[in-house]
């Protein structure tokens, strides 16, 4: 199998491989070193309703709490519509300073569950902050690196206990299950499992296994 993989990989060919001997199967999945991703969740891109931009360099965005928190990661791309405000701007050289353009995509910086500054955006030469507008998020296509089958014996995936939550193991009145595990949840563990979701993201992995296994 090792040697199958090695072939598949050097070829640019994804590998499947799987084994079913009873009540019990494994499958094993090679993408190969650079493998594209269009969206890397499945879920629909996050959306909120502007409260304030600040005019500061780099500029601050801040949404309405009561609409819920903006969902977005350090990295993540959006774009602005509708925006209000942001008067006052000077002229820079040939430029006219015109604030957040409605057609560009702009990298953030989460600073909380309601702000995010505008990596490299700087708003400071503006008397009058934004204080209307929506954001939506733009979902990048994202490159992830997979396991060769090799790499995978000598240090096995960490889905067994999404593996036991299919089967029930230990979710009986008296099951217990004692797992190790100080590792916490990233974004690129989202499309390889079922049971952590985009909320559950730099908690420990353990916590939410045992509550979603459970639930």
């Amino acid at each position: 199998m090792e040697a199958m993989n090695d072939k598949c990989r050097s070829v640019d060919c994804s590998f499947f491989y799987s084994l079913t001997t009873g009540v019990f199967s494994q499958v094993f999945c090679d993408f190969g070193e650079r493998f594209v991703v269009s969206d890397v969740d499945g879920e629909q891109p996050h959306a909120s309703q502007v409260e304030m931009i600040t005019c500061d360099n780099p500029a601050t965005v801040k949404v309405l709490e009561d609409h819920g928190r903006h969902g977005l990661e350090t990295g993540d791309y959006v774009t602005f519509s509708k925006l209000k405000g942001l008067e006052g701007g000077e002229s820079q050289g040939e430029n006219v300073n015109v604030g957040l353009d409605p057609n560009k995509e702009y990298e953030i910086k989460s600073t909380g569950p309601y702000t995010f500054e505008l990596v490299n955006v700087d708003l400071s030469t503006f008397t009058m902050p934004a204080t209307q507008g929506y954001i939506t998020q733009v979902k990048k296509p994202v490159t992830l690196s997979f396991q060769s089958y090799k790499e995978a014996l000598d240090h096995p995936k960490e889905l067994m206990m999404s593996d036991f939550a299919l089967v029930g193991v230990g979710c009986g009145p008296n099951g217990k299950i004692h797992i190790t595990d100080m590792d916490r949840i990233e974004k690129s563990n989202l499309s390889r499992q079922f049971l952590f979701r985009t909320k559950h993201n730099n908690h420990f992995k353990l916590k939410y296994s045992k509550v979603n296994s459970i639930s």
